[in-house]
């Protein structure tokens, strides 16, 4: 995953991507505001980053998946060629 993959998932979750900072060490923070972390902005580092992308890609897929189960859409488990070929 590119880190403007991981900021691209960061913003559909509903952060605000404020920029990067240079911190000592040559290492680079990635900052973030949210509605629902009030005062302060998070900051991830690139590789932090990057796991959290995928944390928070997984969890809003998982969401979303619970969300279709709650309103009754199902999705099939076979294809109906499978059916025909049993």
């Amino acid at each position: 995953m590119t880190k403007t993959e991981a900021i691209a998932i960061f913003k559909r979750a509903g952060y605000t991507y404020t920029g990067y900072k240079k911190a000592s060490w040559g290492s680079s923070y990635y900052h973030f505001t949210h509605p629902n972390i009030q005062g302060t902005d998070v900051s991830y580092d690139l590789s932090l980053l990057r796991k959290r992308a995928r944390h928070l890609d997984i969890k809003m897929w998982h969401d979303e998946y619970k969300a279709q189960l709650r309103a009754g859409i199902q999705q099939e488990l076979f294809s109906p060629y499978e059916y025909l070929t049993e």
